[in-house]
C-alpha cells in the first residue's frame, strides 16, 4: 500500500476584495479531476463548518433537448460567481476554460489531480465508479491534460497518489489553503 502523501504548488492569494461587483470570496473552490473523489465528499455532508456544494459541469454542459450548450463556459462561471461570496467548499470542473477563468478573474481554487504516472490507476478508478466511457478520452489524451493542469497558473496544485482520494487532503486545504479573513 502506498503512503500518503501530498504535494502542493503555486501557493496563490485569495482574491478578497470586490472585483466589478463580485462578491468577496469566502468559498473555498476545488478544481477537481474525474475520481478524485469529490462525489464520496459531497455525501458526507458538511467539512469543518463548511456546507460543501458541488457544481457539476454536466449539469451546465447541454441544453434540455441534448444539444451542446453554445455558453457552458459563461453559464458555469456565472453559477460558480453566484456562490463565491458564500462560506462554502466549493466543487468545480478541472475543464481548461474553467480552471482558466477562474484564475483571470483572481478567484483563488486548488487543482486536484492525479500524479502524471497513475495515468493507468486513474483510468481504473474510471471502469471501477461505472464511467467506463471516459477512458478512450482519458487514455489518449492523458499527458496533454496533465501537462495543461501542471502548468496552470494562478492555482494552489494538489497531487494525489495511487492510494489518495480528495478525503485524504481536504483538511490541508481547508486549513492550509483557506482564502484570507480580510473581508
Amino acid at each position: 500500500m502506498e503512503e500518503a502523501v501530498e504535494e502542493v504548488e503555486q501557493p496563490a492569494a485569495a482574491s478578497a476584495a470586490s472585483a466589478g461587483g463580485r462578491a468577496a470570496q469566502r468559498a473555498i473552490i476545488i478544481s477537481g479531476w474525474p475520481c478524485v473523489g469529490k462525489s464520496w465528499l459531497i455525501n458526507r455532508g458538511a467539512m469543518e463548518g463548511y456546507a460543501i456544494l458541488d457544481l457539476d459541469s454536466s449539469r451546465y454542459s447541454f441544453l434540455a433537448d441534448g444539444r451542446r450548450n453554445p455558453r457552458f463556459e459563461e453559464d458555469y462561471i456565472a453559477a460558480i460567481l453566484r456562490r463565491v461570496g458564500d462560506e462554502v467548499i466549493l466543487m468545480v470542473s478541472a475543464h481548461r476554460q474553467v480552471r482558466q477563468r477562474l484564475a483571470d478573474l483572481g478567484l483563488w481554487f486548488a487543482l486536484v489531480m492525479p500524479r502524471r504516472e497513475l495515468r493507468e490507476v486513474w483510468l481504473q478508478r474510471m471502469v471501477s465508479r461505472g464511467t467506463a466511457d471516459m477512458v478512450p478520452f482519458f487514455r489518449d489524451n492523458w499527458d496533454t491534460l496533465v501537462a495543461g493542469c501542471v502548468a496552470q497558473q494562478g492555482c494552489d496544485i494538489v497531487y494525489l497518489g495511487s492510494a489518495q482520494y480528495l478525503e485524504n487532503v481536504i483538511l490541508n486545504i481547508v486549513t492550509k489553503f483557506k482564502p484570507p479573513a480580510a473581508y
